[in-house]
């Protein structure tokens, strides 16, 4: 299998998928989300043990081992916040954060080592850095081009 195309930035279809997401979820299109416009460094071991979790992995692993490897190629990348159905708004990571206000940070793309072949970027949803809900977002290449899979809620608070 040919290896996936190189990222410079994490693509609008990100966000498009999460959109939807938070429409099935009762979120109104006029709801105001922050969103961080920069990868952030959410590959820890607690977020590799949630993704075992959700892919049903019940062989013995080394959680810090994996999400050392995972963070070696996990550089900072820029994130394409589209105007559309979701009333998005780019942030910085430092910005002050209200209360009242979802945020949505990402991961870099790196490889799911519970499944074969499997790219993804972890995503944090949060009010204020607070009451965390984590999901995983399936990334493949297609034809040499990323394409963005369904975001799967991971039980990890």
């Amino acid at each position: 299998m040919e290896p996936p195309p190189k990222l410079t930035e994490i693509p609008r279809g990100v966000l498009d998928v999460f959109c939807a997401r938070l429409h099935d979820e009762g979120v109104s299109s006029e709801t105001a989300v922050d969103v961080v416009a920069t990868t952030q460094p959410l590959i820890t071991s607690t977020a590799m043990l949630g993704l075992a979790e959700a892919a049903f992995y019940s062989k013995p692993f080394d959680p810090v081992a994996l999400s050392d490897a995972a963070n070696r190629d996990a550089v900072p990348l820029p994130v394409v916040v589209p105007h559309g159905a979701c009333a998005w708004r780019g942030v910085d990571a430092n910005a002050k954060r209200a209360g009242d206000i979802m945020t949505i940070e990402l991961s870099s793309p790196f490889r799911n080592p519970f499944g074969r072949d499997a790219y993804g970027i972890l995503a944090r949803v949060s009010l204020a850095r607070d009451s965390d809900t984590w999901y995983w977002v399936p990334l493949g290449a297609v034809e040499g081009r990323w394409a963005v899979g369904t975001p799967i809620l991971l039980g990890m608070r």
